[in-house]
Order: structure tokens, then C-alpha cells, then sequence
């Protein structure tokens, strides 16, 4: 399996909020909710989206 960067999972996400809403607004609203969300992980919590990847996949 290839592993995905931090950034390439990003827009791919982001991608398919444009496909369905067909709105490049919504596509930049959600690329700065998830900016602040990921801002907040590394404050909060010293992590990374990498490392929520690895917890999540450990656990299925």
C-alpha cells in the first residue's frame, strides 16, 4: 500500500467536497476549518494528522 502525505490526504479530501458541492467556496472553507483543526491537534495535543492516521488503522 503507498502511503499518502499529510497534504496529498488533504486535498484529496478536499477534492471531493468540490465534486459534490461543485462550490470552490466550500472547497476553501473546509481547506481553513481543517488548517485550524490541524493547528489545534499540534497546540492541543503535540500531534499530527499522520499520527491520528496510525492510531485509527491500529485499532481496525
Amino acid at each position: 500500500m503507498q502511503l499518502q502525505s499529510e497534504e496529498d490526504r488533504i486535498n484529496s479530501f478536499l477534492d471531493k467536497k468540490l465534486r459534490y458541492s461543485k462550490s470552490y467556496a466550500t472547497r476553501q472553507t473546509y481547506r481553513m476549518a481543517m488548517n485550524k483543526f490541524l493547528e489545534f491537534l499540534r497546540t492541543k495535543y503535540n500531534i499530527d494528522l499522520a499520527q491520528i492516521f496510525e492510531r485509527f488503522e491500529e485499532k481496525t
